[in-house]
């Protein structure tokens, strides 16, 4: 084999003697005869500067005569001899970084016999720790696992080296299933204790995108000047999200559901999305898929003979009077039956809402021709009566409003010359102000009374 990317230490200057890696490797020990010191170096970073300067001292050893090798054991521990001691240094924890290793001191009595700095050389690859099962590689989908030999098993500690996932990181459990926060390899650790001691495993699983990203949205897509809509994410298989609503008061966004985007300019508009899982990636972009429409100018309200409507038509009506709205006055008209100002709130066929210009009205009386000295009009709780002297035969149409505005009766009467009286019965007028409208086609009298 040819020997590859060398690193040196320069700060090893008293006589190295032992040197060990960790179960990992991802963890160097050196011990040196001159100094008794026990160093540690991380060697995760795979960068030699950062590897030297990584160097911790373990312990400065005065009990061991000097120090000599190091082993480590299929135990997975880290074992250290002297020269001329009946005890040997154990690191009992040799993957943990600084002081977290655990080194015990003269902990491991020879039985009455002496070692001289050697300890027995052997290759350590061949050292089977445990053996970790795993199933399931799938990106988003549970990973689970399992030990090979579980007879004398006390009690396990795993450690999935996926930080983000926080508390979900570490497991007790004998068959621990853990969801992988990318889809990327993982050297998976457990310790395991047994009846006949602790062991330490290492398994390297690659999660893998096993479905692809598929972007995807919904939303509002008619608005009007100054409102907002908001995003539903349909994307299939994504983390992250990055979105675009240009034109919109809100830019961009990263949430997963944006809400609140508003739009202030009257256009079409663009939506884009990207959806993410770690190794892929999905754009969607719709263009002009938001329609903004600016509300029409105000119209203007026309009143004929007490009645308020409008030259085109809407999808819907609120009428208004003096500021509040009225209960349902809904109609595309609206009978006036007080003076004061009027105003209806319109929605177009594109869902904009807006007011028309408000009028102040004042209600009048205009001449029939054929009818003289007005009308005369007496409610009781039977019957309503109307008098009134024409000086011909007439057509006329009489219709009684409420107080918003409502017809509530309407009927076709012909007319004697002379005193004419018609009764009204059936009314069942609830008590309050009404509008009695006469007309002849062409023009209105109109008379107000009370139903008491």
């Amino acid at each position: 084999g040819v020997l590859s990317n060398p690193i040196t230490l320069p700060s090893i200057t008293t006589w190295p003697y032992g040197l060990a890696f960790s179960p990992s490797g991802q963890r160097l020990y050196i011990s040196t005869e001159g100094s008794n010191e026990l160093s540690q170096w991380d060697l995760s970073s795979n960068n030699a500067a950062t590897i030297n300067a990584s160097r911790t001292l373990i312990a400065n050893i005065t009990t061991m005569g000097t120090l000599g090798a190091l082993q480590l054991a299929p135990d997975g521990k880290i074992y250290l001899a002297g020269n001329s001691t009946a005890d040997l240094c154990v690191i009992n924890n040799p993957d943990a970084l600084g002081a977290a290793c655990n080194l015990s001191i003269n902990s491991v009595n020879l039985g009455g016999r002496f070692s001289y700095w050697g300890l027995p050389n052997f290759c350590t690859d061949y050292i089977n720790f445990l053996t970790i099962l795993a199933n399931g590689n799938c990106f988003g989908d549970s990973t689970y696992f399992s030990l090979a030999d579980t007879a004398g098993l006390i009690s396990v500690s795993w450690n999935f080296r996926d930080s983000i996932t926080g508390a979900n990181n570490f497991s007790t459990s004998f068959t621990p299933a853990h969801v992988f926060s990318l889809a990327s390899n993982f050297t998976v650790m457990v310790t395991a204790t047994y009846t006949t001691g602790t062991f330490t495993g290492y398994l390297t699983v690659s999660i893998v995108q096993c479905s692809s990203v598929v972007a995807g949205f919904q939303a509002d897509t008619t608005l009007c000047v100054g409102s907002c809509t908001d995003f539903t994410n349909q994307s299939v298989n994504g983390l992250t999200y990055t979105w675009s609503f240009p034109g919109a008061a809100t830019t961009t966004s990263t949430d997963t559901d944006p809400t609140g985007i508003c739009y202030n300019l009257a256009g079409t508009y663009d939506v884009s999305l990207i959806a993410h899982n770690g190794l892929q990636s999905d754009t969607l972009t719709l263009p002009g898929y938001i329609h903004v429409y600016a509300p029409p100018t105000a119209p203007i309200l026309i009143n004929q003979n007490d009645t308020l409507y409008l030259t085109q038509d809407y999808d819907s009506y609120q009428w208004y009077f003096m500021g509040a709205p009225i209960v349902g006055a809904t109609d595309s008209f609206f009978v006036v039956t007080q003076d004061g100002l009027y105003s209806v709130q319109l929605t177009d066929a594109n869902g904009c809402t807006f007011f028309s210009r408000t009028s102040d009205i004042a209600v009048g009386t205009s001449e029939i021709e054929g009818i003289h000295g007005g009308l005369q009009v007496f409610a009781n709780e039977s019957e309503l009566i109307i008098r009134y002297q024409t000086d011909r035969t007439l057509e006329l149409t009489f219709s009684i409003y409420d107080a918003a505005g409502r017809l509530v009766h309407t009927s076709r009467e012909q007319t004697q010359a002379g005193a004419n009286t018609l009764r009204l019965q059936g009314l069942q007028l609830a008590k309050g102000l009404y509008v009695l409208h006469v007309s002849d086609g062409k023009n209105i009298l109109v008379q107000k009374f009370a139903e008491r």
